[in-house]
């Protein structure tokens, strides 16, 4: 059994959720309807219980659910831990990112309380099919999907979004590797640089970074780079922010990641994968243990039609979703 300092565990139960999206939500070539994914449910001495989750994010994430599975049951199977770093010592790059983040997220949680964050600044996300209104835009901070169409219907849109925010807003554009250099110029060279905070993987993969700050005021920002590249050059010109998925990247190599770049003065911002309500508010509580400033972007939950076992806690829900309650979780396993 796992010794914590918060108190002895005495069991730990593997679920499935199911959670069905109010439309088909578009990742990378596919979409899905409905977001489906693991809970660990670990239990202490005393009755406390900490949930930590498991989702991979289709057309991203290279491990599937039942791949996640396979290595939660293999990972315990006769498992001799003593205590929560003896569990930790154990997780290794073999195992996915998704199961490592939940193994990880679990033990910080046993290991101590996080306190809810006094304030969590979240960017507002704008996906590529998100209808344009002429209403001001109140957010401090939006985030704005591109590059699925041509570069003119982007510095429309661009355009459009920037006329209903407040000037002092910034905006953050996510092209997912979709321009080239010579597009990249001609989007910097008609953009207000003031105005935009960073481009988030801009380049196509087969283009390079370097000579960025010839052709661009505005600063870029890795994401995917940072889970491809097994030694991402942080010192490149021109990087103005990380974007960290700790889900797809794992838990102690997103907090790696953000020394790295606090040693850099390069800004950190956590980032969701459309994991349920449960690692949103546990990326918040994070994001203020870690010291860092934001906006994140947590703003993933308005696709979810439910909230898993609590109401939305630390960020605003302004739907007010129902609650899926324990009893419609599907048990799969006892781990320990």
């Amino acid at each position: 059994m796992i010794a914590a300092p918060l108190g002895a565990l005495t069991r730990l139960d593997l679920w499935h959720y199911r959670i069905p999206l109010n439309g088909p939500l578009r990742l990378g070539n596919q979409s899905i309807d409905e977001r489906t994914g693991l809970l660990l449910e670990w239990r202490q001495v005393g009755g406390r219980i900490v949930w930590s989750e498991i989702a991979p994010l289709p057309g991203f994430s290279r491990e599937s659910l039942q791949d996640c599975i396979g290595q939660c049951r293999a990972f315990f199977a006769n498992a001799g831990f003593q205590s929560v770093d003896d569990l930790l010592e154990s997780v290794s790059d073999t195992l996915a990112p998704a199961v490592r983040f939940g193994l990880e997220s679990g033990c910080l949680q046993l290991s101590q309380s996080l306190p809810p964050p006094d304030r969590v600044r979240s960017c507002r996300l704008l996906g590529p099919e998100a209808p344009m209104h002429s209403r001001p835009v109140t957010a401090t901070c939006v985030k704005l999907k591109v590059g699925r169409g041509d570069l003119e219907q982007d510095l429309d849109r661009i355009r459009r979004v920037l006329g209903t925010m407040e000037p002092s807003a910034r905006l953050r554009l996510d092209a997912n590797r979709s321009w080239s250099l010579e597009q990249v110029g001609q989007l910097c060279a008609v953009l207000d640089a003031r105005r935009v905070e960073y481009l988030e993987e801009p380049l196509r993969p087969d283009l390079s970074y370097a000579g960025w700050t010839d052709r661009s005021e505005i600063p870029f920002a890795w994401d995917e780079t940072l889970r491809q590249d097994p030694s991402p050059d942080l010192d490149t010109p021109g990087l103005g922010a990380v974007v960290l998925k700790p889900m797809l990247t794992g838990l102690a190599k997103t907090r790696d990641l953000v020394n790295q770049a606090r040693a850099r003065g390069i800004k950190s911002v956590l980032s969701a994968a459309y994991e349920s309500n449960l690692s949103l508010e546990f990326h918040a509580r994070l994001a203020g243990l870690w010291c860092l400033e934001g906006p994140h972007g947590l703003d993933t939950f308005g696709p979810f039609t439910m909230a898993l076992l609590r109401p939305l806690r630390d960020l605003e829900d302004p739907v007010g979703r129902p609650v899926m309650g324990r009893d419609r979780l599907e048990h799969l396993d006892r781990l320990l």
